[in-house]
């Protein structure tokens, strides 16, 4: 929306359009103006909370949300074992502890990066990743299987689609699991006794520290 014309007009197109046009220093010492009240506010936006990757008034500060996944992997320490992403447009940083882990293979090293890459609401099934990539169901399979296997005790299959943290657990239903989070997990019947007994011993191991 423009409130001007003629030859006002450029000059408020380059007010709207280009950032710090809009925004005049006093000369002191102060802190930018809060995000919150920059009209390149994006609250509602997925991973960035702003128009541009970094902050036209604040230079290095960067507007990407915090995206940390979190995998729990056997014989490492709670810090060593979360795997910080941080995407933005055209790249992604991750932690390289699954790269230098000798006991994974290329296979799984490169699918675990791929899918660390990839939105949050990515279709995050066999058929899904296979449509992406060359190799077929059962090598993607077989690849999930090895990264299962890394996760250790603290991750249970509850489905033959989904696995569950164990710490994450509000409550197990007949058919499905509640999360602390509020998402409902489906749970598989020849399953659920896995799940039941997965889940107490898990609780007495904490509960020995």
């Amino acid at each position: 929306m423009y409130f001007t014309s003629g030859s006002d007009r450029a000059f408020e197109q380059l007010m709207q359009g280009k950032p710090g046009f809009d925004h005049y220093d006093s000369g002191e010492a102060v802190t930018p103006e809060d995000c919150g009240t920059c009209r390149f506010y994006r609250p509602h936006w997925k991973y960035q909370f702003c128009v541009y990757e970094e902050c036209p008034y604040q230079p290095g500060k960067r507007t990407a949300l915090d995206g940390a996944v979190k995998f729990q992997v056997k014989g490492v320490d709670d810090e060593m074992a979360v795997f910080r992403v941080e995407k933005n447009r055209g790249y992604t940083v991750m932690s390289n502890h699954h790269l230098r882990n000798k006991d994974l293979s290329l296979k799984a090293k490169g699918l675990l990066s791929q899918m660390l890459s990839l939105p949050e609401d990515w279709d995050f099934t066999l058929k899904g990743l296979s449509l992406i990539n060359r190799e077929q169901i059962d090598a993607i399979r077989a690849a999930i299987r090895e990264l299962e296997q890394e996760l250790g005790n603290t991750f249970c299959r509850c489905h033959r689609s989904f696995l569950v943290n164990l710490a994450r657990i509000h409550q197990i239903k007949k058919t499905d699991i509640l999360l602390d989070s509020g998402v409902v997990v489906p749970m598989s019947r020849r399953l659920a006794a896995d799940v039941n007994q997965a889940f107490f011993a898990y609780y007495r191991r904490e509960a020995k520290k």
